[in-house]
């Protein structure tokens, strides 16, 4: 197995190179997705899910107070562009990046650009007594990552953002 996860990260700038391939906006948009997934996956991996600023989730579904404002010219663009650059990153992660590292890396992103986010975490127990959980997050009225969402699933809470910078 370790063999095939170096092999993968050997892989992994060739396959990049692709993504990369174009106008110099878009290659900083995956320059930046690689740094926040890369970010991300390593705070998962090595704080509890308490460090991870989730201690703002709102219970079950938001209220009209956390929506995110009206979308703005250009937001609804941004967002679009964020999640494809976030979601096609992860593709080349060696692990695949988890839904809850997409979710935080697309979020972090937008509040640089200003642009305010809705975070979901849903949460089920299947027939066979695992316990699944999956992140998503919205923004600007743009599904951004964790899309589709499995329809057997609660939603436990929501974290919105205003795309204020975090102090």
């Amino acid at each position: 197995m370790a063999g095939r996860m170096i092999g993968r990260w050997r892989s992994a700038p060739k396959r990049l190179a692709a993504l990369t391939r174009g106008a110099w906006p878009r290659r900083r948009l995956v320059a930046e997705a690689c740094l926040q997934l890369a970010v991300a996956e390593t705070r998962l991996r090595l704080q509890p899910l308490k460090h991870q600023g989730l201690q703002g989730l709102v219970a079950a579904a938001p209220s009209v107070a956390s929506q995110p404002a009206p979308a703005a010219p250009g937001e609804r663009q941004a967002a679009l562009d964020v999640g494809w650059a976030v979601t096609r990153v992860a593709r080349y992660f060696p692990e695949r990046a988890m839904c809850l590292a997409q979710a935080l890396a697309a979020r972090t992103m937008l509040r640089r650009r200003g642009i305010g986010s809705i975070m979901h975490v849903g949460v089920a127990a299947s027939e066979a007594a695992r316990f699944e959980a999956h992140a998503w997050l919205e923004a600007a009225g743009v599904e951004v990552t964790g899309y589709p969402v499995p329809p057997h699933l609660r939603v436990l809470g929501c974290l919105p953002s205003d795309g204020t910078a975090a102090r």
